[in-house]
């Protein structure tokens, strides 16, 4: 199962939420995400040691809101989006399973757009 590709554009200042539903590419199926962890890093270039957002639902920012439907929420607060400091980075977020496999969700470029009101 390949990951999906997405530009994602991130308002400074504002609050951010994407809400997620991973299904089987096959056959729609929902993926069952009981007992897993879901993680994203970004960093503003690939080979970057440094992260410049980090999020999962061992620590924050990720939320499973419904693991047997493969739900999950992305939450940033307006005041997390404003101490973001890039233009673009790269992106992806991974799922860890119980049994240790990890599978790559979504991969893509996200954009920080600039706020212009402080």
């Amino acid at each position: 199962m390949s990951a999906g590709k997405y530009t994602t554009s991130i308002l400074q200042g504002a609050t951010f939420q994407r809400d997620i539903t991973w299904t089987d590419n096959t056959n729609n199926t929902p993926i069952d995400l009981t007992g897993s962890i879901v993680r994203l890093q970004a960093r503003k270039r690939l080979t970057s040691d440094t992260t410049v957002l980090d999020l999962s639902t061992a620590t924050s920012g990720i939320t499973i809101t419904d693991a047997l439907n493969g739900q999950f929420q992305i939450l940033l607060t307006a005041a997390e989006t404003a101490a973001l400091d890039f233009a673009t980075a790269v992106y992806d977020l991974e799922v860890e399973f119980p049994s240790g496999e990890i599978r790559r969700v979504l991969e893509g470029t996200l954009e920080l757009k600039k706020e212009v009101t402080r």
